[in-house]
């Protein structure tokens, strides 16, 4: 009975935490502790919780006290492997999540360790991780699309092509493949006819609801200083995606170019919450403030920032610009 309401409460936290709720998960999750002391399933879990708050000691201390009773504990293991990946410290990582991978046939863990391979430059590795876990589940979409970017990476670009494409011809549904292979099609491309090319793709209907090439078009329409154009296809990509990262900082930027500064301000603090590292969108960002005048705002939501993400250090740096703002403003909007 016990390990029912235990698993329940787990699940309960899995739902929150996939909603971008994590602060509904931790207190799921507390409350589990109460009522079931110790539970290694909850300790675990809330482990992953603070990983991803980025409250990384907190995350290793919760894991290590899992692991000291249970040695084997996968999802544990995963979290001790992901805060040395951020840490960049890959052997570490590696040790980790190989153990992790062994302990549990979770793919998410299998993805990751292929990750931290390429993270260190050691795509063969990468590969032959991907490889030997497609070839027991090939319908992990997410590894599928792994794979055609570590051949990308190791110059193998018409192999990752035909990779995507034979994966797509078999789900057709998977918009992020779809993504993956325009993005490979339209590589070193003028943006010109980038927006050509997704301008026709875009008409065929069952490509038009993909945000994720409307994010495309964003980007190349941007790039032409096409800023009103640019901010419409950010909005037809929000309008699929409301929380679509990419497609918020676009039409943050873009309005910022406009000179529409407090709207600039809403998408660009949404884009920051979901990556609160975006340098490009936080000096934007700081423009658009100091064009508004209100500078303690963007001090106030900058402090919130750093409180909720404190494995983001580069947030104080922000923070430390912010209050130099009533200097020369920072060439902002660039890049990307």
């Amino acid at each position: 009975m016990a390990a029912d309401k235990v698993e329940i409460l787990v699940q309960q936290a899995w739902k929150a935490l996939t909603a971008k709720k994590s602060a509904e998960a931790e207190a799921i999750l507390r409350q589990g502790l109460e009522d079931f002391p110790g539970d290694q399933e909850i300790m675990a879990t809330l482990a992953e919780v603070k990983l991803r708050q980025r409250h990384l000691a907190e995350a290793g201390q919760l894991a290590e006290a899992v692991l000291r009773q249970h040695p084997q504990h996968g999802q544990a293991l995963y979290v001790l492997g992901e805060i040395h990946r951020q840490k960049k410290e890959y052997v570490q990582a590696v040790d980790y999540l190989e153990a992790a991978a062994r302990a549990s046939r979770s793919w998410r863990f299998r993805r990751q360790l292929a990750q931290v391979y390429l993270d260190m430059g050691e795509v063969a590795s990468a590969l032959e991780v991907l490889r030997r876990h497609l070839e027991e589940q090939p319908q992990d979409t997410a590894a599928q699309r792994q794979y055609a970017y570590a051949l990308k990476k190791q110059g193998d670009k018409e192999e990752a092509l035909e990779h995507l494409n034979v994966h797509l011809t078999e789900h057709g549904e998977d918009k992020e493949a779809y993504r993956a292979y325009v993005q490979l099609v339209t590589e070193g491309r003028p943006p010109e006819q980038v927006v050509r090319e997704v301008s026709r793709l875009l008409r065929l209907p069952d490509r038009a609801a993909n945000p994720h090439l409307h994010v495309i078009q964003a980007d190349a329409l941007y790039r032409l200083e096409r800023y009103e154009e640019a901010l419409q296809a950010a909005e037809a990509a929000l309008a699929l995606a409301p929380d679509n990262a990419k497609a918020l900082k676009w039409a943050g930027l873009s309005l910022y170019r406009l000179q529409r500064y407090a709207e600039a301000i809403r998408y660009l603090t949404a884009c920051l919450e979901a990556e609160p590292g975006d340098n490009v969108a936080h000096n934007t960002l700081r423009s658009c403030y100091k064009a508004t005048g209100d500078l303690a705002a963007g001090l106030s939501f900058l402090y919130s920032l750093a409180e909720r993400f404190p494995g983001v250090g580069s947030l104080w740096t922000q923070i430390r610009h912010m209050k130099q703002a009533a200097g020369a403003e920072p060439e902002a909007g660039k890049g990307r």
